[in-house]
């Protein structure tokens, strides 16, 4: 999949790490996926190019580095 799809959808909102099947949308602002349309679009996009598994990171409002450190 081309992340430049995801990425479009979530706007400036956040950026999309595409890991094989795994598409890692890391966001500041978690309050967009309350939406369940949002979420069914963005799941509609990411099935139609394969992808299986949304993860979602938040991102650290003064650095803009994950707030969980990655292992």
């Amino acid at each position: 999949m081309t992340a430049s799809l995801l990425a479009r959808e979530l706007g400036a909102h956040g950026a999309v790490e595409v890991r094989e099947a795994l598409a890692v949308l890391r966001v500041r602002d978690a309050a967009p996926f309350a939406d369940a349309a949002y979420r069914a679009r963005l799941l509609a996009l990411a099935a139609a190019e394969g992808i299986t598994h949304l993860a979602l990171e938040l991102e650290d409002d003064d650095g803009g580095t994950p707030s969980l450190p990655r292992g």
